[in-house]
């Protein structure tokens, strides 16, 4: 069983020095322990759900899965999603997103639809933005195509009550957007690419696509460049001191 390790986030922290309510501690796991994972070394089974294919068609160096997207095309499901709803789930894909002479859909090009049976929606990655629902808000407008990002979904029942949950969207581990119950899919779906004619066009680089079924975990923190400076430069201090 992979561990889930928990950690006091500032807001218990704060509430332990003034006497606030507790706040439940985050509970943060590295998406390379999820139960489910594609990592973008092989063609995708059971492969597309339309008939009509991209050309060419997707290829993979072993890392990386690449491909053109034609809108309302070049679709992957996974036919044994399930999950349970009261401890909510977990989604996170890395992807970058290429300019090719295919024109984006309005929605962006790569595009995940999910639900649990009780609620879900979609969440969509374009050239210049990251979109929530169907084609409905933009939550973030930062470029998508200088190298991979890592985008993460939590679904967490949180007192709402089955089919009322908290979506928590994610780029680069930072919260981009809360989604109150989202109102798109209302049974077992699990699809990621272009989805529809308003997702698609331009190119997908797909490094991973990972799941996990047991709860809805945060992001580990990705450490900025100067923090890795200071890392880097603590450790060469502890080594002279050593010596």
């Amino acid at each position: 069983m992979n561990a889930r390790i928990t950690f006091p986030t500032f807001a218990l922290a704060a509430a332990t020095l003034f006497g606030a309510a507790s706040v439940a501690p985050a509970v943060i796991v590295d998406s390379s322990t999820f139960d489910n994972q594609y990592n973008g070394d092989a063609y995708p089974v059971p492969g597309y759900t339309n008939s009509a294919q991209p050309s060419p068609l997707p290829s993979t160096n072993g890392n990386i899965l690449s491909y053109d997207a034609p809108v309302s095309q070049a679709q992957f499901t996974h036919n044994s999603w399930a999950v349970t709803s009261n401890d909510g789930y977990t989604i996170e894909f890395s992807v970058k997103i290429n300019d090719t002479a295919n024109a984006q859909g309005s929605g962006g090009t790569f595009a995940v639809a999910f639900g649990d049976g009780s609620a879900g929606d979609i969440f969509s990655v374009g050239t210049n933005f990251t979109k929530v629902g169907n084609n409905a808000v933009t939550a973030n407008t930062a470029i998508n195509t200088d190298a991979q990002h890592l985008f993460r979904i939590t679904v967490l029942q949180d007192g709402g009550g089955i089919g009322a949950p908290t979506i928590n969207f994610y780029r680069d581990a930072v919260l981009i957007h809360t989604w109150a119950n989202g109102g798109n899919f209302a049974s077992n779906v699990l699809i990621w690419g272009g989805i529809g004619s308003t997702y698609g066009g331009g190119g997908v680089e797909l490094d991973y696509f990972r799941w996990d079924n047991d709860g809805a975990y945060e992001p580990p923190v990705i450490p900025e460049p100067t923090s890795l400076a200071l890392i880097a430069c603590g450790g060469l201090l502890a080594m002279r001191r050593r010596r």
